[in-house]
């Protein structure tokens, strides 16, 4: 049995929309895509609190898991989707990172970049 493109579609913008809304919760969160599914897919486009995106995108793998690739933006703007395969726990999971990103964001603000080599 077929899933269907629709019910996919419908599946996406539900995880999306529960992620967008975490969201908003979360103090210094900046949403850049729009809360409306009929305006917006899976892909959200936010930041935390001007945290470095490098600095975020770590945070999520190394505490929490979570991948999500580097966007070229700026170096504030992370980009997160929402695929069929995804779960609620998924974002969750995503959330619960972001907001520990928002309580240490004063920790976070430095570059995790590595210092250049002398050559």
């Amino acid at each position: 049995m077929l899933i269907g493109k629709k019910n996919v579609e419908a599946r996406v913008k539900q995880l999306a929309l529960r992620f967008k809304s975490g969201l908003k919760d979360i103090p210094g969160a900046k949403i850049y895509t729009p809360m409306s599914p009929d305006l917006s897919g899976g892909l959200t486009t936010f930041s935390i609190r001007e945290v470095p995106k490098a600095n975020v995108l770590k945070v999520l793998m190394d505490k929490y898991g979570v991948y999500i690739p580097q966007s070229g933006l700026n170096n504030f703007s992370c980009r997160a989707s929402t695929h069929i395969y995804t779960l609620p726990s998924d974002v969750d999971r995503l959330l619960e990172g972001l907001r520990y990103v928002s309580e240490n964001a004063s920790k976070l603000m430095t570059s995790t970049a590595a210092p250049a080599q002398d050559e």
